[in-house]
C-alpha cells in the first residue's frame, strides 16, 4: 500500500534570537536578495538577485557575475560545472564558466536549454520542468547531450514546481504539497501550511523554506 511507504510530518522551526557574526572571509559577503546556494569542495556559488558570487576556497577570493535577470537557482554538477536558471520570460538554463569568470572574459555563460522553469542535477542526469500554456511537465535528459530527445517523467501539473532527489527517487512540490514520482504518477507525501519556496533533504528530513522566508 502506498500510504505505508513514507510517513512525513510538517513542522515549522521556532525562530531564535541570537547574534551571528562572520567568522571567516567567506562569511563577510553582503547579500540583498539571496535565492540559492551551491557548494563543492573547491567552490561556493551564491545567487543574489541578478548576481552570482563564486567563492574560490584555495584563493580565498570572491568572483561576481551579473546576469540580465534575477537568478532563481544555482547548482554544480559532479564535475564542478555551474548551472543556473533565471526568472525571465524565456526561463533559460545556463552554464557559467568559472575559468572565464576568474579571467574576466567577455563570454562567461552558455545557453543550455529553454524553456526551463526549474531544474535538478542528479549524477549525469538533468531533470527539469517546462511550462506550456499553464501545464507543467517534468522531463529528464542526459547531461552529456542536452540536445538529445527529452524523456517525459510526469505531465499534467498545474503549478510551479521544485524538484529534489532522495534515495534515488524524484520528488516535486505543488504549491504547499510535497509529492513523489512513482510509476502510477504523483504520490502525495505531506502538506505544509505555507507556500513552498525551496526543499531539500538534511539528515533524512525534508527541510523546506516558505515564500515568506520561514
Amino acid at each position: 500500500c502506498y500510504a505505508d511507504e513514507i510517513s512525513a510530518k510538517a513542522t515549522t522551526a521556532e525562530p531564535k534570537t541570537e547574534l551571528l557574526t562572520p567568522s571567516s572571509y567567506e562569511e563577510y559577503l553582503s547579500l540583498e536578495n539571496p535565492s540559492s546556494t551551491a557548494v563543492t569542495d573547491e567552490y561556493t556559488a551564491i545567487a543574489d538577485g541578478k548576481d552570482i558570487y563564486v567563492y574560490d576556497r584555495e584563493e580565498n577570493e570572491y568572483y561576481r557575475y551579473t546576469h540580465g535577470e534575477n537568478v532563481s537557482k544555482v547548482q554544480f554538477d559532479n564535475w564542478e560545472n555551474l548551472y543556473f536558471s533565471d526568472v525571465s520570460g524565456e526561463a533559460m538554463l545556463y552554464t557559467l564558466s568559472i575559468s572565464a569568470l576568474k579571467a574576466d572574459e567577455s563570454e562567461k555563460i552558455t545557453e543550455q536549454l529553454s524553456p526551463c522553469s526549474a531544474f535538478l542535477l542528479e549524477g549525469d542526469t538533468l531533470y527539469y520542468t517546462m511550462v506550456i500554456e499553464g501545464n507543467t511537465t517534468i522531463y529528464q535528459s542526459p547531461l552529456s547531450d542536452l540536445s538529445a530527445r527529452k524523456i517525459p517523467v510526469l505531465s499534467g501539473l498545474q503549478n510551479e514546481t521544485r524538484l529534489l532527489c532522495y534515495n534515488d527517487e524524484l520528488y516535486y512540490t505543488r504549491q504547499d504539497d510535497l509529492y513523489k514520482v512513482t510509476e502510477r504518477g504523483g504520490y502525495f507525501i505531506t502538506h505544509f501550511n505555507f507556500l513552498l519556496q525551496s526543499v531539500c533533504v538534511e539528515n533524512d528530513l525534508f527541510v523546506c523554506t516558505s515564500a515568506d522566508g520561514e
